[in-house]
């Protein structure tokens, strides 16, 4: 399967640009006029070189899949953490305590204090 295709729209850059918009939009006060150019070039690294990618609740929706509770799993995520959890406590305890004899005392010296 081939990713680059000139003829679909670059969902990655057309998230990032939304996320970039919000967060400019939310600081731009604090931004001089003459660096916001700057600032968003600058987000705009961060997101491409990261592969950084906002899905929102609507992305989701439209794809299909599941919604996220207010913590941001899903039911289904959730199902999977607490089966590994009791999967884990549900191992046996295994320990070893090794004789006394093994540790180079004789059981009389094992057991005084």
């Amino acid at each position: 399967m081939q990713y680059e295709d000139e003829y679909t729209m670059d969902l990655r850059r057309s998230r990032a640009d939304q996320a970039i918009h919000a967060v400019l939009i939310a600081i731009m006060k604090f931004i001089p006029q003459d660096d916001r150019q700057y600032a968003y070039d600058a987000m705009r690294k961060q997101f491409v070189e990261n592969g950084w990618e906002i899905i929102t609740d609507e992305h989701r929706k439209e794809a299909g899949l599941p919604p996220r509770g207010p913590k941001g799993w899903t039911q289904q995520e959730l199902y999977a953490l607490e089966q590994a959890r009791m999967a884990v406590l549900m191992r046996p305890i295994t320990g070893f305590v090794e004789p006394a004899s093994l540790l180079g005392l004789n059981d009389e010296k094992a057991r005084q204090p």
